[in-house]
């Protein structure tokens, strides 16, 4: 398209990625004019059950109705685009950004009276659509393979596109191959949805289960859990946090049993494997670690699942923090959280939260300091015990220069020491 009859005038080229750029835009703006109808088509569906009603009249209707004001809307938005883009006053050209963007309109605007849903339980989930595969979002019992048909990556080393189909895509509990074998050197440029045509509401979590399966609307859904995140969930433009810190728990049935002859009352959510995923957030309360605080970040009084930065918290604050709370909640239960958010060093992602700095500071300088002991003091030798700690010494910091080789990082698979903090 950039290079449109250009022939031999090079100019055409700026003309015509005008003409790519008002088209873009005319995309992401006139989706906004429809309104969805969900309710006033949920009324028809509910008298549909007497034969006296039928939705194709209605549809048709609709479509009669508001297919002229769409159109005319939708040129008066184009006059006013075409020319802020410079675009020449072609004919052909004229009609091509025309269609483009009234065929944008008409197909919103039936997604609009069809009421097409299925992604209102991951209402309020911040961040951009490209990184949703990544950690395959998800909340209140809908994640994002549930509807993901596929995914499109950019190559940055060969720029080729490469599509990756759903099934291949390794979906798991916030994990995908995203996170893995394709984390350096590819860019997600788009993702493909596939979303069900008749809407079959997921109202299993929290105060969703109050709402009525048979009457409920998408819009009720989506207000549901709006109202919900907002109540637990600090808002990150008012008080700094990254979400849920922590991914709930999956257990075996074994330990399940184990836990919920101890704890009655625990929330817990069958899977279809057999196996049940537990709260960490109700885990982190039961631990009494709500308000708990270490430099500038804290656990957040709401929700506990959230670690939010109260007063210009550190990194190492952050970290801190983590560990205590996964010790606690290890010690109570016998779990092991695993962190939802990514730490990312100076030389890349890092495992901050299981692995500790040079086997820790209390460690670091006394098996430095063993291993210079001695040296120019004269041809006396030193005690065995002194020359064998010297060697203890030596031999540490050559595996770990070998085995990593970056500066102050151990290797993120391995725990070489749990960081316990006082309780008070």
């Amino acid at each position: 398209m950039l290079f449109h009859k250009m022939g031999y005038d090079a100019s055409k080229t700026i003309f015509n990625f005008g003409f790519c750029y008002a088209c873009v835009i005319a995309m992401l703006y006139i989706p906004m004019m429809p309104v969805l109808l969900a309710y006033e088509v949920q009324l028809v569906k509910r008298e549909y059950f007497n034969r006296w009603y039928g939705l194709k009249p209605y549809y048709a209707a609709l479509v009669v109705s508001r297919t002229p004001a769409t159109i005319f809307f939708s040129l008066i938005y184009l006059v006013i685009t075409y020319p802020l883009t410079s675009q020449p006053m072609e004919g052909p050209r004229i009609a091509m950004f025309t269609t483009i963007c009234i065929m944008v309109a008409l197909i919103s605007e039936s997604m609009g009276t069809h009421g097409i849903a299925g992604l209102e339980n991951l209402a309020l989930i911040p961040g951009l659509v490209g990184s949703a595969p990544i950690q395959n979002i998800g909340a209140y019992g809908v994640e994002l393979k549930n509807v993901c048909s596929y995914v499109d990556m950019l190559n940055l080393i060969t720029g080729s596109i490469e599509r990756i189909p759903a099934l291949q895509c390794g979906f798991g509990y916030r994990e995908s191959i995203f996170k893995h074998r394709f984390r350096l050197g590819y860019v997600i440029i788009s993702v493909g949805l596939r979303l069900a045509k008749q809407w079959s509401p997921n109202l299993v979590y929290g105060d969703l289960a109050t709402l009525d399966m048979k009457t409920v609307n998408p819009r009720q859904v989506f207000d549901t859990v709006c109202a919900m995140r907002r109540s637990k969930l600090p808002d990150p433009h008012k008080m700094g946090n990254a979400g849920s810190f922590f991914k709930n728990p999956v257990v075996e049935a074994i330990k399940f049993a184990e836990l919920i002859a101890k704890y009655p009352t625990m929330p817990h959510y069958p899977k279809q494997n057999g196996q049940v995923k537990l709260a960490a957030g109700w885990l982190i309360d039961r631990c009494g670690l709500k308000g708990y605080r270490i430099g500038g970040v804290e656990v957040h009084q709401q929700q506990a699942l959230v670690l939010v930065n109260v007063d210009k918290a550190t990194s190492q604050d952050i970290v801190l923090l983590a560990r205590h709370v996964r010790n606690a909640v290890a010690e109570r239960f016998g779990l092991w959280l695993e962190p939802e958010v990514r730490f990312i060093g100076a030389t890349g992602e890092i495992n901050a939260i299981e692995n500790s700095v040079f086997l820790g500071p209390a460690l670091s300088v006394p098996l430095m300091l063993l291993a210079v002991y001695g040296i120019g003091s004269g041809d006396d030798p030193l005690p065995i015990v002194w020359r064998l700690a010297r060697a203890c010494s030596f031999l540490r910091y050559g595996i770990e220069g070998l085995h990593e080789p970056r500066w102050l990082l151990p290797p993120p698979s391995t725990t070489l020491t749990q960081l316990r903090l006082p309780s008070h």
